[in-house]
C-alpha cells in the first residue's frame, strides 16, 4: 500500500509549483500525494487536480461555494445557549485589545484541532510544506505532526529575507496598530522574545502583533525564529542551491536541517531548453509576436496586491514599467502575471503599450525562450540565471533586498531614471548583453542546478524521511 503524503498549498500563487511536485511524487509509485488546500480554492484548481489525477483535501472550502450565512435565518424568540455563546464571543471581539486574547486563543485552538483531526483521518507518512513559520494552520500542522512522529519537509518555493518582510510591514497602513513597538506591553514582549523583532533601518518591527504571537507561543505554535523560512519546528528543509543554503544559514537556520535538492520546476526549464528554438517559434505563433524581435519577458510585480503600496501608486509604477519595456526598437514584450493579479485589470495597460500577457504559460517554460528578463526581487530571477538570460531587477518599491548583489549576470535598478537607459543598453548593445550572459555562466552554478535531476533528489529525500 502506498504511503500518503500531504502537500501544502498555502495560497493560490504556489498552486502550480505544488501540483507539479505532487505529480513528481506520485510518479514513483510508492506514494499517494494529496494537495492540502489551506485557503478557499477556486473551481479551476479543482479541475487541474482532477485532470492530473491528484487527490486533494479542502480545509477551507471552495471560493465558488460561499458559506451559509447564519444571519439570513430568523433568530429564535428565545436564544439557545449556543447562540448566546456565539454572541458573547462576537461581543468580546469588539472589546479593547486586552480582551482580544480570548478570540485569538480560540482561533489558534481551532487550528490545532483541525490539524489533529486531519492527521488522524489521513494518517500521512510525510507532510510537505512551504514553510514552518506561518502562524495558524501551518504551524498547527507542524506541532501535531511532531507530536505524532510524522516528519515534515519544507520544499523550495520563495526566497525570503527579514529586511524585506519587515520593510513591507512598515509600509502597511496598520503598522502602528499591529507591528510597531509603541506600548509597554509590546516593549515587554520584544524584550522577552527578541527573535520576534527585526530592526529595519533603525525601526524595530514585530513579526506578528504581540498578542497573537504570545497566544501562539502559549499553544506551541510560534516559530522560534519567525523571520526566516525554516525558523520553526519542521523536520527538514530542502533548498534550491548552495547560495540559498548560505543565505538561510546567515538567517539562523541550522545547517543540519537543510539539504540542497533544487526545485522540480527547474527540471521543466531544463527540458524546455533542450529544444528552445522550435519552442520559441511555437510560442511566438501562439502569442502573435514577431519571431525576429527580441523578447523581453517581465514577471510583473504585484506590489499593490501585497498591500505594500496604495493602488494608485501601484498602477502609476506599472504603467511606467510597461512604457519603458516597450521603448527599445525591435522588441516584443511578454508579461507573466502573478496568480494574485487578475488579467482583466492589467490587460488595458498591456494593450496600450503593445505588450502580450502570457496567459497559462508557466514562467519556467517562458524564460528559456526569452532574450531579456525583467522582474522585481523574486525567486524567478534564479531561473534567468539558469537559462543565462540577462536580467534587470527593478526596485522602485524600496524593498532593498541584497541577496543578488554579487550576481554578475543581472543589473539591479533602484531608480526609475536609470531603468530605460539600462534596458536599452542590454537590448541594443551586444557587448553589454554578452557580458551579462558570461556573468550568469560564472555565477549560475551556485544558484541553480540545471541537470534535470532536481525531482530525483527531492524524491530521494522523501524516501529517507519516510523509510
Amino acid at each position: 500500500m502506498s504511503k500518503v503524503i500531504l502537500v501544502e498549498v498555502f495560497h493560490a500563487s504556489c498552486f502550480k509549483e505544488m501540483l507539479l511536485l505532487a505529480q513528481e511524487v506520485g510518479k514513483s509509485g510508492s506514494y499517494t500525494p494529496k494537495l492540502l488546500f489551506l485557503w478557499p480554492c477556486a473551481a479551476d484548481h479543482i479541475e487541474k487536480c482532477d485532470a492530473a489525477k491528484i487527490s486533494y483535501v479542502l480545509l477551507s472550502g471552495r471560493a465558488d461555494q460561499p458559506k451559509a450565512q447564519e444571519n439570513n435565518q430568523a433568530s429564535p424568540a428565545t436564544p439557545t445557549l449556543s447562540r448566546r455563546i456565539k454572541d458573547t464571543i462576537k461581543h468580546i471581539s469588539r472589546l479593547p485589545q486586552r480582551w482580544q486574547w480570548v478570540r485569538i486563543r480560540k482561533e489558534y485552538r481551532n487550528n490545532l484541532k483541525t490539524a489533529a483531526d486531519l492527521l488522524n483521518e489521513e494518517e500521512p507518512s510525510l507532510i510537505i510544506l512551504l514553510g514552518d513559520r506561518h502562524v495558524g494552520l501551518e504551524t498547527a500542522l507542524v506541532k501535531n505532526a511532531n507530536a505524532l512522529g510524522i516528519p515534515t519537509l519544507i520544499v523550495p518555493y520563495a526566497i525570503s529575507a527579514p529586511e524585506g518582510g519587515s520593510g513591507l510591514r512598515k509600509k502597511r497602513p496598520d503598522f502602528q496598530e499591529k507591528f510597531a513597538i509603541n506600548t509597554l506591553f509590546r516593549s515587554f514582549v520584544a524584550r522577552v522574545f527578541p527573535r520576534w523583532v527585526y530592526t529595519h533601518e533603525g525601526t524595530p518591527v514585530l513579526f506578528l502583533p504581540a498578542l497573537n504571537a504570545l497566544m501562539a507561543w502559549t499553544l506551541g505554535m510560534m516559530p522560534a525564529n519567525p523571520w526566516t523560512i525554516g525558523g520553526g519546528a519542521a523536520t527538514r528543509m530542502a533548498v534550491e542551491s548552495e547560495a540559498v543554503k548560505r543565505m538561510f544559514l546567515g538567517q539562523g537556520v541550522p545547517e543540519d536541517k537543510m539539504v540542497v535538492t533544487g526545485k522540480p520546476s527547474f527540471d521543466v526549464q531544463h527540458a524546455t531548453a533542450q529544444d528552445a528554438e522550435a519552442k520559441r517559434e511555437k510560442l511566438c505563433s501562439e502569442l502573435g509576436i514577431d519571431e525576429s524581435h527580441r523578447i523581453i519577458l517581465c514577471a510583473v510585480p504585484q506590489i499593490g496586491e501585497e498591500g505594500a503600496l496604495p493602488w494608485e501608486k501601484h498602477w502609476e509604477l506599472t504603467e511606467f514599467l510597461f512604457k519603458v519595456l516597450a521603448s527599445p526598437d525591435g522588441v516584443s514584450v511578454v508579461l507573466s502575471l502573478h496568480q494574485k493579479s487578475p488579467v482583466d485589470q492589467y490587460k488595458p495597460l498591456a494593450d496600450k503599450y503593445g505588450a502580450v500577457i502570457a496567459g497559462n504559460h508557466n514562467i519556467y517554460e517562458l524564460i528559456p525562450l526569452c532574450d531579456v528578463f525583467v522582474a522585481a526581487f523574486s525567486s524567478t530571477v534564479v531561473l534567468a540565471m539558469g537559462a543565462h538570460k540577462p536580467a534587470v531587477v527593478i526596485d522602485f518599491y524600496d524593498l532593498d533586498y541584497h541577496f543578488y548583489d554579487e550576481c554578475k549576470g543581472l543589473v539591479i535598478v533602484r531608480s526609475q531614471d536609470d531603468f530605460e537607459p539600462t534596458l536599452k543598453s542590454i537590448v541594443c548593445e551586444q557587448v553589454h548583453y554578452d557580458r551579462l550572459v558570461a556573468g550568469h555562466e560564472e555565477c549560475a552554478p551556485e544558484w541553480i542546478n540545471m541537470d534535470g535531476k532536481c525531482s530525483e533528489r527531492m524524491i530521494a529525500e522523501i524516501d529517507k524521511l519516510t523509510c
